[in-house]
């Protein structure tokens, strides 16, 4: 009997050891949820707008780190130690990216870019690029 495409990946996803970054925001928490029963699953959040309690149902299964995607030598630790990373780290709030459009960019932006640099120089099998309906004015103009 054929497994669909779908039992096939959660087939790859069992017994791994995975990153999600801004895992403790609502989307990210629900994918910890889903990843840390059968996953060696590490969180990585700032907890600027991500709250620990949305870690509640898995916090004794995960490895919580309170830390940035802009810091490029944790981002390295980190990602040399997983084979998958679900990426949904950002700097959310229209009104706040309006703010200072600056900052916005650095954390969705350089952030993005500083995964992508350790996972470029690491084993990672595969990454999955999350956003949102909250993404900045500034990402939804540019073409």
């Amino acid at each position: 009997m054929r497994r669909s495409a779908t039992e096939q990946q959660q087939n790859e996803l069992k017994g791994k050891n995975i990153l999600v970054t801004g895992g403790a925001g609502f989307v990210g928490s629900h994918i910890v949820d889903r990843l840390s029963p059968q996953n060696n699953v590490i969180v990585l959040d700032n907890l600027f707008s991500g709250l620990l309690s949305n870690l509640e149902k898995s916090q004794d299964r995960i490895n919580f780190v309170k830390g940035d995607v802009l810091d490029k030598a944790l981002l390295k630790d980190i990602v040399s130690e997983v084979e998958y990373v679900f990426h949904l780290a950002a700097h959310v709030g229209n009104i706040r990216s309006i703010k200072d459009p600056y900052f916005d960019m650095e954390v969705n932006i350089k952030g993005t870019l500083n995964l992508l640099e350790a996972c470029r120089n690491s084993k990672i099998k595969r990454l999955v690029y999350s956003s949102s309906a909250a993404i900045s004015p500034l990402m939804r103009s540019i073409p």
